[in-house]
């Protein structure tokens, strides 16, 4: 079964996009800071993709965790990405995208580590946006930690 996720963006001054996905009554922003030529009314576009990892992996973490039969209370996620910008401004020699991303997941649980590091597995086979990454041959670190 395939889906198909329309997207309209549209360049509106400067660094500033904006535009909608087609499910949402949200307008989608990006820009930049403003000593990087933007007027900081959104987030970087690296920075929006980190998010999405995340939103994406909390997504996955809640079907995971019903399929699994787990209780997790909550998760709270921080992103690191290594990233040379030589790639972004023409060194063929380096990639323009992330060369590594730490992912740590604080979780609230009461369900065992091994059970907690099942879902960690599942999680990162099943998110679409990981898969991406990890795709791009992207070395991407994530540790579940349960608190």
């Amino acid at each position: 079964m395939q889906a198909i996720f329309p997207v309209r963006y549209s360049h509106n001054e400067g660094a500033l996009c904006s535009g909608e996905d087609g499910s949402s009554t949200e307008l989608l922003t990006t820009d930049q800071p403003v000593k990087l030529g933007g007027r900081d009314l959104g987030p970087d576009p690296m920075s929006m993709l980190l998010a999405s990892l995340l939103g994406c992996e909390q997504y996955v973490v809640d079907l995971a965790a019903k399929d699994l039969s787990m209780d997790i209370h909550s998760v709270a996620y921080e992103v690191q990405g290594d990233y040379d910008v030589r790639g972004f401004l023409g060194d063929e020699g380096v990639p323009s995208h992330f060369q590594r991303l730490r992912i740590k997941a604080s979780v609230i649980t009461k369900e065992s580590e091994e059970k907690l590091a099942e879902l960690a597995r599942i999680v990162q086979k099943r998110c679409p946006v990981s898969d991406l990454f990890q795709a791009a041959g992207i070395d991407l670190q994530v540790k579940f930690v349960k608190v």
